[in-house]
């Protein structure tokens, strides 16, 4: 909670229990779309269309797509997918983490890409892999004295 003497500019320092932090969507940043028997999500078949404005960009999520339009998409080797790739987090998160806890950061909130977890998005058991790398992820967070913040859903939804 603020103080007056926060509010009044006294301390040159965040107080102790502060929780300096960052955050990311694994939907944006996981990459890794084909790796570990991961499902596509609505990220994934969003092309990056770089002759369109930020205007006609948004219109076009508002709208949405049609079912052909997301197997085109699928498909579709000619646009760039950049949600696809990501930061490759999947892949890179220790290294990541550990720059991120070098900074000092005492937190750090991702989400859960359940198209990761249940690729067909009707399935019966959790993919196992993604389990494995999502424990393995909380697991290095608290291991770096990094809060982990899981959002449990980022809007991406499994297609």
């Amino acid at each position: 909670m603020w103080s007056m003497e926060m509010v009044k500019n006294k301390y040159n320092y965040f107080p102790a229990d502060f929780l300096w932090g960052g955050a990311q969507a694994a939907s944006q940043a996981d990459g890794a779309y084909d790796v570990d028997n991961k499902g596509l999500n609505s990220s994934d078949v969003q092309p990056f269309l770089k002759n369109l404005s930020n205007t006609e960009r948004q219109k076009l999520q508002r709208d949405g797509m049609t079912v052909d339009e997301v197997k085109r998409n699928v498909k579709d080797t000619q646009n760039y997918y950049p949600k696809r790739f990501g930061i490759d987090f999947y892949h890179t998160y220790k290294k990541d983490l550990k720059l991120l806890a070098e900074l000092g950061f005492k937190t750090f909130r991702t989400s859960i890409d359940w198209s990761r977890i249940y690729p067909n998005g009707d399935d019966f058991e959790p993919n196992q892999a993604a389990l494995e790398h999502y424990s393995d992820m909380i697991d290095y967070m608290q291991k770096l004295e990094i809060e982990p913040i899981i959002t449990m859903n980022h809007y991406g939804n499994s297609d």
